[in-house]
C-alpha cells in the first residue's frame, strides 16, 4: 500500500511539473510572437513612411516647416504604431523617422535615418538608409515628441560619430593591408596567429612574368570619421546674406553672427563633435532663412513709419520755433532707433 502511495505521488508531482514547464513554454512563445508582432508592425510603419516621403519631391514633403509627431495610434495588424518625422539636424536631404511598434503589452521602437533620393523606383525598393537602430523596449515607453524625439535623437547622433569614428580606424587598417602582397605580413597586421609553414612567401607566377603590385593611391581617412556637414559652404552664405537687401546695419550684425557661428562650428569639427556642429549649423540656418528675412521686413516697416513721421514733422516746420522742430526730429530718430533695437531683441540670432 505504501509502494502505491509512493507512486502516486511521484506521478502526481511529475503531471503536475510538466504541466507548468508547458504553461512556461506557452507563455514564453506567446511573448516571442508579440515581440515579433510588435517589430512587424513597426517596420510597416516606416515602409508607409518612407513611401509617401519618396511619391513627392523634396519641397513638397509634409513636414517642411515643423516635424510631424503622429502621437494617435494607427491601426496595423491587430496592433498600432505611432511615428515621428523630422529633417535630420544639419544634414540636407535627409530626414530622421522615429516608428514605435505596439502588439498587446509589447513595443518595439525603431529609428531610420534615410536619405532622400528624387528617384521614385529606386526610393521605394531600395531606400537610402544611412543608419538605423533598434531600441529596447525600455525606451519605447515615452512619446514620440519634443522633448523626448531631441534627446533620442541627440543619442543616435552620438552613435552615428561613433561609428564614423570606428570606420575611419578601419578604413586605415584597410589601407595598411591593401598594399602588401605577402600573406603572412597581412596576417601580422591584422593581428592573427601566423603558421610557421605552409604559407608562399609571395605569389608564384611563371618565369619572367612579374607580382609586383603598385601601391594603391592613398586618401587620407581623417582620423575618428567625418563630419556630416554636406551643404556647409562659408562662400554660398555670404553670398545669399548679401543678395537679400539686408540695410546696412543689419547686414553688419548678420555679419558679425556668421562670423561666430562659422569659428564654433569649425571648432567643434575639429574636436570631433560632429553633432553639436551639425545642431549649430541647422539652427544658424534656421535663423538665417526663417527669422533675418521677417526681421529685414519688420525693419523696413519701421523705416517707412519713420520717414512718413519726419514728411509730416517737415510740412510742420513752419510754425514752429527751430527748437521744437529739433526737438520733435530728435525724439523720432530716438524712438526709431529703440524700435530697430527692440525688433533685433526679439529675435536673436544662436
Amino acid at each position: 500500500m505504501g509502494l502505491v502511495v509512493v507512486i502516486i505521488t511521484v506521478l502526481f508531482v511529475a503531471v503536475f511539473a510538466i504541466l507548468n514547464l508547458m504553461r512556461g513554454a506557452g507563455a514564453q512563445v506567446s511573448y516571442s510572437d508579440a515581440h515579433v508582432r510588435s517589430l512587424a508592425i513597426a517596420e510597416s510603419g516606416v515602409n508607409l513612411l518612407v513611401s509617401r516621403l519618396m511619391d513627392a519631391t523634396w519641397e513638397d514633403r509634409w513636414f517642411r516647416d515643423r516635424p510631424d509627431f503622429h502621437g494617435s495610434p494607427v491601426a496595423c495588424e491587430g496592433g498600432n504604431f505611432i511615428y515621428a518625422i523630422q529633417d535630420t539636424p544639419g544634414a540636407s536631404f535627409t530626414v530622421d523617422i522615429w516608428v514605435r511598434g505596439e502588439y498587446r503589452s509589447t513595443r518595439r521602437l525603431l529609428f531610420y535615418r534615410v536619405k532622400y533620393e528624387d528617384l521614385l523606383f529606386k526610393g521605394l525598393t531600395s531606400p537610402g538608409f544611412s543608419f538605423t537602430a533598434d531600441l529596447p523596449e525600455t525606451a519605447a515607453a515615452g512619446s514620440l515628441a519634443a522633448p523626448a524625439v531631441d534627446s533620442l535623437t541627440a543619442k543616435m547622433n552620438d552613435l552615428v560619430d561613433r561609428k564614423a569614428q570606428t570606420r575611419g580606424a578601419a578604413a586605415d587598417r584597410w589601407e595598411e593591408i591593401a598594399d602588401q602582397v605577402n600573406p603572412t605580413a597581412i596576417l601580422t597586421t591584422l593581428g592573427a596567429n601566423v603558421p610557421t609553414a605552409g604559407i608562399p612567401a609571395r605569389s608564384q607566377a611563371p618565369a619572367g612574368v612579374s607580382t609586383a603590385v603598385a601601391p594603391r593611391p592613398k586618401e587620407p581617412v581623417p582620423a575618428g570619421g567625418r563630419s556630416n556637414l554636406p551643404n556647409y559652404d562659408k562662400g554660398k552664405l555670404w553670398d545669399w546674406i548679401g543678395r537679400q537687401g539686408f540695410d546696412s546695419e543689419y547686414a553688419a550684425y548678420l555679419h558679425g553672427v556668421a562670423i561666430r557661428n562659422f569659428t564654433e562650428i569649425d571648432v567643434k569639427s575639429a574636436l570631433e563633435k560632429y553633432s553639436q556642429a551639425e545642431r549649430q549649423f541647422k539652427a544658424f540656418l534656421r535663423f538665417l532663412f526663417r527669422h533675418a528675412l521677417r526681421v529685414q521686413a519688420l525693419r523696413t516697416q519701421a523705416r517707412l513709419r519713420y520717414e512718413a513721421a519726419c514728411d509730416e514733422l517737415d510740412a510742420q516746420a513752419a510754425s514752429l520755433t527751430p527748437e521744437e522742430y529739433q526737438a520733435r526730429k530728435a525724439a523720432l530718430l530716438s524712438a526709431y532707433r529703440q524700435e530697430l533695437a527692440s525688433i533685433v531683441n526679439a529675435n536673436p540670432a544662436p
